[in-house]
């Protein structure tokens, strides 16, 4: 019930050979964004505008909130802008 084995063995093992796993990064983020855009849609009760290129949800601040979570030092995501 944790997901998909092939998917863990396969990205383990990307990680050793430097391989490209069954999928790539890019499929998995997109994958997750999608069903993490639902589940905020949800949340807020309305219909979001996201924009692809800056992975925000345009004029909602509150349903952007809901897109990370507050990390606590030293787990903090570095800033990349």
């Amino acid at each position: 019930n944790g997901g998909h084995p092939q998917h863990l063995y396969s990205f383990l093992d990307s990680v050793r050979s430097r391989e490209q796993p069954i999928a790539p990064a890019e499929v998995a983020h997109l994958s997750c964004a999608l069903v993490r855009l639902g589940e905020v849609a949800y949340r807020v009760g309305r219909v979001l505008n996201f924009d692809p290129a800056s992975e925000t949800i345009v004029g909602d601040e509150a349903a952007n909130r809901l897109l990370t979570k507050e990390y606590r030092p030293p787990w903090e995501l570095p800033s990349l802008v």
